[in-house]
């Protein structure tokens, strides 16, 4: 995902992820916002998301990965690019801004590693 930022985005493009580590530090030249709200103050004091269907409530534990809100993110930072969408099938009301405004233009076997630009994104060639 980061060769692919670097092949197809320009420097400045506004970029969501939610694997913040590794991403940043091989592609740097863009503006980076982590989706777990661990830095952002509104999503911090959001409720955590439960554990998806199929999983134990008890067993299921991500600390720092169940507090992210899709919607207000998007709404909020109007990223030119989106990666990594978790929960895509299991918060259907988290995407509705996702379907507005964004297209999928790559995805993997694993739903979680998607890649989704802004419609109106004049930052990203395919």
């Amino acid at each position: 995902m980061a060769r692919w930022l670097n092949i197809h985005t320009e420097p400045g493009t506004k970029i969501v992820v939610y694997a913040a580590g590794i991403i940043p530090w091989v592609a740097p030249h863009g503006t980076y916002v982590d989706m777990l709200g661990m830095n952002d103050a509104t999503v911090a004091r959001m409720p955590a998301h439960r554990a998806p269907k199929g999983t134990n409530p008890l067993t299921y534990y991500a600390p720092g990965h169940n507090k992210y809100s899709i919607s207000w993110t998007v709404e909020h930072y109007a990223p030119d690019v989106i990666l990594q969408i978790w929960g895509m099938k299991e918060h259907d009301e988290e995407v509705e801004a996702l379907k507005r405004d964004y297209r999928v233009i790559s995805m993997t076997n694993d739903t979680r590693n998607n890649v989704l630009v802004r419609n109106d994104s004049k930052k990203v060639w395919q």
